[in-house]
């Protein structure tokens, strides 16, 4: 057992080395019951230490939540065991992944090289030839910015809409895809843009915008080239087997406290120090550079979570009601829209304690009025070998949603007088 271990993980690391594309043939997702303690600490020592497993999304933090685990196919005995052993409720919900993946690549492959498909995945240089194209459009209007340089040294860029150019505006800031698989945030903030610069939304010309689809722009690219479901940065971190920190973990905000592993090859390692990610530092340094910041908005997946700040304590911030009267009201228009249900509340509600993430800091530190992040669709309970994170086919509802959800937001935020 334990020289298994060891080769799949000397494996892991040459394939790291190598850089060569992770395939995922015949591995299986199992959806699986959380009932009880002795279940949870399984799960958690499988997410510390994980040895050819992951997880589809981050841990469920109590019992009573199901969860998605990718299997590998030489790990199909041992699971097996760990079923029987610990008597666990478990259901195939993919017989092999790689086959998934497939259709995905053969309907990207499909558009044509100038086809601008919203409801297609893109890549991070279709983006921002995307922001050049609107800034040729609307020069006095749409510039880009750019947050810093990741560690690979990719520029990372947002799109800014500042209608007439005008100093003195409240400022809204929306960013996603700070897992480099996740990238329904990425096509959500995307499409929100399009659909506000075509419709010219209400309150387009009142706020400075930030838009900024993909902080973890390594990871991200690093998700299209070798690994979907890759999520963190590609910073080597002080282990030499493994490479990269959750970006979602490395804030400087009650870092490496809660929901966070020792372990440097796992999804939840905090980084070998607080603001370690170049990503994550130059995000916190640009925010204070943002005029009159007023909103603050982040996209995840997956779960279908409406969240408030902040994930550090159960202790409800000061203008809680605001954010959950507002949250109610953008609630009720996602299911009028599209008829889907997010789950509104404090993260540790959804997430136990959280520390180290990146909107708790922005809300701490920079301090705007209304903070939200999303976990996108779709719900936990929804994860089929057809409908699951990484299908194309979830595109256009959850892009649905989310412009329903922030239009709201941002109009009963108006109509409050609060921004």
């Amino acid at each position: 057992m334990k020289w298994k271990s060891l080769l799949t993980i000397i494996a892991l690391s040459f394939s790291i080395i190598l850089a060569e594309k992770a395939r995922f043939d015949f591995y299986r997702v199992y959806e699986i019951s959380v009932d009880n303690d002795v279940h949870l600490n399984l799960m958690r020592q499988i997410s510390d230490y994980p040895d050819g497993y992951q997880f589809l999304n981050s841990l469920p933090p109590s019992t009573g939540i199901k969860t998605q685990l990718i299997v590998p196919p030489h790990k199909f005995g041992e699971w097996s065991e760990l079923v029987e052993k610990f008597d666990l409720k478990v259901k195939i919900i993919n017989n092999n992944l790689q086959a998934s993946l497939d259709r995905e690549e053969a309907r990207y492959n499909r558009r044509k090289a100038d086809e601008r498909d919203f409801y297609s995945f893109w890549k991070y240089e279709e983006i921002q030839s995307w922001f050049q194209e609107k800034v040729a459009e609307r020069p006095n209007d749409l510039s880009i910015f750019s947050i810093g340089t990741s560690y690979e040294g990719n520029e990372i860029n947002g799109l800014r809409i500042n209608v007439g150019n005008q100093t003195g505006k409240p400022s809204i800031f929306i960013e996603a895809t700070i897992h480099g698989g996740e990238w329904l945030g990425a096509t959500s903030t995307i499409n929100i843009i399009n659909e506000m610069l075509i419709n010219n939304y209400t309150h387009l010309s009142y706020f400075d915008w930030y838009f900024l689809p993909v902080l973890n722009v390594d990871g991200f690219k690093y998700a299209w080239s070798n690994n979907r479901f890759w999520r963190k940065t590609r910073k080597p971190n002080n282990s030499l087997l493994c490479v990269g920190t959750d970006p979602n973990r490395n804030s400087d905000i009650h870092w490496n406290e809660s929901s966070v592993s020792a372990n440097p090859c796992s999804n939840n390692y905090p980084g070998d120090y607080a603001f370690s990610e170049p990503e994550i530092k130059s995000l916190s340094e640009f925010m204070k550079t943002v005029p009159n910041l007023k909103i603050y908005l982040s996209f995840h997946t997956f779960g279908q979570f409406f969240m408030i700040p902040t994930g550090f304590t159960d202790d409800r911030i000061e203008n809680y009601q605001l954010h959950y009267e507002i949250g109610e009201i953008a609630n009720a228009a996602i299911t009028e829209a599209t008829g889907a249900i997010y789950q509104l509340g404090p993260i540790p509600e959804f997430f136990g304690l959280v520390s180290g993430i990146s909107f708790d800091w922005v809300f701490e530190n920079i301090k705007p009025v209304l903070t939200y992040c999303w976990e996108l669709r779709p719900t936990r309970g929804e994860v089929e070998s057809e409908l699951d994170p990484v299908s194309s086919k979830l595109i256009e509802p959850t892009a649905k949603d989310m412009y329903a959800a922030v239009t709201t937001v941002i109009d009963e935020a108006r109509i409050r007088g609060v921004v």
